[in-house]
């Protein structure tokens, strides 16, 4: 789901051992009980969108957004951050 041109939210392992470790956390954590919230799809030109919703995990909650563009026929995350945890 991620875009070969993805910015790691935080630059200090590099966005490809970001997504390693994401893929790792993905494939061998826990499923999470999460439910999704305020969903909000902005278009931002013809091929991009900028994705805002509320992530809760049991009583905690996130808010994310994804930017995401349209490669090649899909659409890819190029960008993903928490903008406030609640």
């Amino acid at each position: 789901l991620y875009s070969s041109t993805f910015v790691a939210p935080t630059d200090s392992a590099g966005s490809a051992a970001w997504l390693e470790q994401r893929r790792e956390q993905v494939a061998t954590g826990p499923v999470p009980d999460s439910m999704i919230e305020a969903l909000r799809v902005e278009p931002d030109g013809a091929d991009r969108r900028i994705v805002t919703f509320v992530q809760k995990f049991g009583t905690n909650s996130l808010r994310k957004e994804l930017v995401l563009v349209r490669e090649a026929g899909s659409w890819r995350i190029v960008s993903e951050k928490v903008v406030e945890v609640k």
